[in-house]
């Protein structure tokens, strides 16, 4: 155990970059960067990050989106690292959820009916955007089948040609 000074994903971010950096470009490697936000408690590094939202929602919801929003920062800045290092084209880069909206829905949920634990669209519908251009990923293509989180590995075992293990 280190201990580490800073907001949780930011520190989460930043390891994860000095990380990649070290990383032999000629070795393969994988990154599993899960955070914590925007699940409660709804928490930011610097209050600043409210002022573009707690005058028009309330503040849990302020806290919510201003989470969302500097999360978004961060994959940004891991992005960025990886476009620097030359990696960006033959990285695998995925970011998904894990299931519906919940402070933020009564403000927007993109029309959808429901939320974290409802069984419409609001409740389970989530993101999950898949970044590989030498890996012939298409740009901008929608997936209408219905898929789940146990999906990801055996794709991800065909994205790469690799052989699937017996059982």
């Amino acid at each position: 155990w280190e201990k580490h000074e800073g907001w949780g994903p930011d520190v989460f971010f930043k390891n994860a970059v000095r990380f990649i950096k070290k990383n032999d470009r000629r070795t393969p490697f994988f990154v599993y960067l899960n955070t914590y936000v925007p699940h409660s408690p709804h928490t930011i590094p610097d209050k600043a990050w409210l002022k573009n939202y707690e005058k028009k929602v309330p503040t849990s919801t302020a806290y919510f989106f201003a989470s969302i929003e500097h999360i978004d920062r961060n994959i940004g800045m891991l992005r960025k690292c990886l476009q620097d290092e030359g990696m960006a084209r033959n990285t695998i880069l995925i970011f998904m959820t894990d299931n519906g909206g919940t402070s933020g829905v009564s403000v927007y949920n993109a029309g959808m009916r429901g939320k974290k634990g409802s069984p419409y669209d609001g409740g389970h519908r989530v993101p999950f955007f898949i970044h590989w251009p030498a890996g012939g990923i298409r740009s901008g293509a929608d997936v209408s089948d219905l898929t789940a989180h146990f999906d990801v590995l055996p794709t991800l075992i065909d994205l790469c040609g690799l052989k699937r293990p017996t059982g």
